[in-house]
């Protein structure tokens, strides 16, 4: 985009110079040209007053606000056995950072989970229920791919159906409610062993960071309701 803002940049200042010189056109409308005005200078704040600003935060933070991103991104300390287990989040605000993990880890050296899986979004809240030794069934409040960067996954154009299964290493996920513009309102959860199997290790997110978790008892059902992610 570097090219196209250069570009950009000339036809605001041909617009701004036109602008400046309205009082030396006659014949325009009054109403007209306070439209115009306002428009230019407008423009001219946001692109010659903001934009100079922003840049220099955009610099500093590419990858958005640090406590924003560091709350987003699993740093939970993992040790070696994590290479022989599936890493299981249960809920995450943002899926997309959340899976960044495993090239983080990469990059960084450190041991890399055999899988990692994203269970359900965080945000407001995700009810989870235990159906047998190995399955549990997830409820998040305002329903699966809800957020915008969610359907980096999942596209809308291809709606998902009841009864779909979805079959990933160790597990199967059956899509067993839809809301009525076909996003998965709740999905089973089926792993090929027990939840408390030590090839899984599970997190899930609360308050600013992911920590463990206990999956509950066969029966029971339990929320998460975590606060939303500090921008600073």
């Amino acid at each position: 985009l570097i090219f196209v803002g250069i570009g950009a940049m000339g036809l605001l200042a041909q617009f701004l110079s036109h602008v400046l010189r309205l009082d030396d056109r006659p014949g325009s409308a009054p109403s007209g040209r306070r439209s115009l005005r306002v428009l230019g200078w407008s423009l001219a704040v946001i692109h010659l007053g903001l934009a100079p600003i922003t840049l220099a935060m955009t610099a500093a933070y590419p990858m958005g606000f640090k406590r924003l991103n560091d709350e987003l991104t699993v740093r939970t300390a993992l040790d070696a056995d994590v290479e022989q287990q599936d890493l299981i989040i249960v809920n995450a605000p943002s899926v997309m950072h959340a899976m960044y993990l495993s090239v983080q880890r990469e990059l960084a050296g450190q041991p890399v989970p055999r899988h990692t899986r994203v269970l359900a979004p965080a945000l407001p809240a995700v009810a989870i229920r235990r159906l047998d030794e190995q399955t549990i069934s997830i409820r998040p409040e305002n329903s699966f791919i809800a957020w915008r960067f969610d359907h980096l996954f999942r596209s809308e154009r291809r709606p998902m159906s009841l009864g779909q299964q979805v079959h990933l290493t160790g597990l199967t996920v059956e899509v067993t409610e839809l809301t009525p513009d076909l996003r998965p309102a709740e999905a089973v959860f089926r792993f090929s062993m027990p939840l408390e199997d030590p090839s899984l290790r599970w997190l899930h997110w609360q308050d600013g960071e992911f920590i463990s978790f206990t999956p509950p008892k066969v029966g029971e059902t339990i929320e998460l309701r975590p606060r939303s992610p500090s921008l600073w």
